[in-house]
């Protein structure tokens, strides 16, 4: 069933009107060596089969099928030579190029006739790092975890080539429990606090729910730059990024006792809904942005 699932989204996301492209920005300590990046890929990609096939129209089935073909690793790793000199002091400049690179790379279509997947170097300094990989991959090929994993089984311990990367986790502590844990008291404090749990949830469930209806058959949302209208889809798109400490991001998770998904999420949504409400909203009207991560 799961691989059925699969090949159905990947079909779906293959469709020319529903491309859906996954870009990613990682940035480096140390300048990249390009040429042991390409050893590198050119030894494990061969291996992966949707980093080295097409999605081609079966002629006689009618069918889309991933079929095998020849990677050219030039046509995929490309480190493009930009006029840039790192004696610079104001590394704004770098910042600034990057951005610019990445929105000229979403402004043009994918190339459907090799592998679906690109990687940019650009060895130049910016405020974050040393050197940039701008990476551009289809959503056919996978998802981020499996995407995650390809990039880990590329990498080597600095302190041990033949060893794969090992990810740090936390220490978990041993839970102790209070001396009042098995008391009645304790008991009864815990039921408690777990039966107040389950009815804030159901009535936030029932009040997100309730906002959404009300917004979907009532409620408009206030024209701005962010809602686009009929054929938004063709107009041309840009990419910005910016840097957020994980340090900050643990903070707030601790102090909220959420996921780092809802914090990311908490803080998108909460961020455009302040910016829009403070440029286009109208003073007493209270408005709501959803926003899928």
């Amino acid at each position: 069933m799961s691989n059925i699932l699969q090949k159905l989204i990947g079909k779906l996301k293959k469709q020319r009107k529903k491309t859906c492209l996954m870009k990613t920005i990682i940035g480096f300590k140390i300048k990249v060596d390009v040429k042991v990046i390409k050893e590198r890929t050119h030894e494990i990609f061969p291996n992966v089969p949707r980093f080295s096939s097409l999605m081609v129209k079966d002629d006689k089935h009618g069918k889309m099928t991933w079929v095998p073909t020849t990677i050219n690793i030039d046509d995929h790793i490309i480190c493009p030579d930009l006029e840039y000199d790192d004696d610079q002091e104001n590394v704004s400049l770098g910042d600034e190029i990057v951005d610019e690179y990445m929105a000229r790379l979403t402004s043009k279509p994918m190339d459907l006739n090799k592998p679906l997947w690109e990687v940019h170097i650009l060895n130049m300094k910016t405020s974050s790092a040393n050197a940039t990989a701008l990476f551009l991959i289809h959503h056919s090929i996978g998802d981020g975890i499996s995407l995650v994993s390809v990039l880990l089984a590329m990498t080597r311990k600095t302190s041990d080539p033949e060893s794969l990367p090992t990810i740090p986790t936390g220490n978990v502590s041993e839970v102790t429990l209070n001396k009042d844990g098995n008391s009645i008291s304790g008991k009864i404090e815990g039921l408690f606090s777990k039966t107040w749990k389950v009815l804030l949830m159901i009535f936030y469930t029932c009040y997100d729910v309730a906002l959404f209806l009300a917004t979907l058959f009532f409620l408009k949302d206030t024209k701005s730059p962010i809602k686009g209208g009929p054929g938004i889809e063709e107009t041309q798109k840009r990419v910005f990024h910016r840097d957020v400490s994980l340090d900050d991001l643990k903070l707030v998770k601790t102090a909220t006792n959420a996921t780092i998904n809802d914090v990311v999420v908490g803080i998108t949504q909460a961020g455009l809904s302040r910016y829009l409400n403070r440029r286009y909203g109208k003073f007493g009207k209270m408005k709501t942005i959803y926003v899928t991560l």
